[in-house]
């Protein structure tokens, strides 16, 4: 009898029910996304595995309206935390070197981080504002953004005025939605209007500083990525 070759015999498995597996895209991205495997399926159209993932791992079966992520992963999409965490410092450490390039070119001399100016009521209870730190139309950048995820977030100033109750300059900014956002789809008015926000100059900071700051956040990660490989995965050999 000729063999049927319409059958499909697939090999196991390579990740179990319970287990955690990693988004192979994530860690592209620099992120370590754990993935509490739900349920398997095989796919014959495709020949392969697709993962369904629980928000939390509930290993005893105790919470019976399990909440599911939306996604669903194909094997070949799926890694181990040590892969992850190779794909992850390859990741931040080319981040790094390319925004220490940048630092280096664009600040030769370093640079001196912001101290805030200390303003104080007279005798008679007026208050003189300092000169604002940044002016109308100048191009800054979020300080909080830069030490936090090590990205470069700029805004232009819009307009700017002193705030009494906490005695700084407030800077404002007009964020307009970009053109393929006038799309009716949805709340149209949520696509199409602009909005304001506004933040003090403490809150903010020039390239220089914003160069510095993910400098610095980058290179904590970097180490504290390696550091985690190493005492998870003491045979993970070079990152790749």
């Amino acid at each position: 009898m000729s063999e049927n070759r319409t059958v499909i015999r697939p090999s196991a498995p390579r990740f179990a029910i319970n287990e955690i597996a990693y988004s192979r895209v994530s860690a592209t991205k620099g992120f370590v996304e754990p993935l509490p495997v739900y349920g398997i399926e095989f796919v014959p159209s495709v020949g392969k595995y697709r993962y369904t993932f629980s928000r939390k791992l509930d290993v005893n079966h105790q919470n019976r309206r399990v909440q599911l992520i939306a996604a669903k992963l194909f094997e070949d999409q799926l890694i181990t935390l040590c892969e992850a965490l190779d794909i992850q410092i390859s990741v931040i450490q080319r981040q790094y070197d390319e925004m220490y390039v940048k630092y280096q070119a664009a600040c030769p001399d370093g640079v001196v981080l912001y101290e805030p100016v200390q303003v104080y009521e007279s005798a008679r209870f007026m208050v003189q504002p300092p000169q604002p730190r940044f002016g109308h139309n100048d191009v800054v950048f979020l300080k909080e953004t830069s030490q936090t995820t090590g990205v470069l977030e700029a805004f232009r100033i819009k307009d700017m005025s002193w705030d009494t109750a906490r005695n700084m300059w407030l800077y404002k900014f007009e964020i307009k939605p970009r053109p393929e956002r006038t799309m009716s789809v949805g709340d149209a008015d949520n696509w199409h209007r602009s909005y304001i926000i506004a933040y003090y100059d403490v809150e903010l900071s020039t390239y220089c500083e914003a160069l510095y700051y993910s400098v610095q956040f980058l290179d904590d990660a970097v180490t504290a990525a390696t550091t985690r490989r190493a005492a998870l995965c003491p045979s993970s050999g070079s990152s790749t």
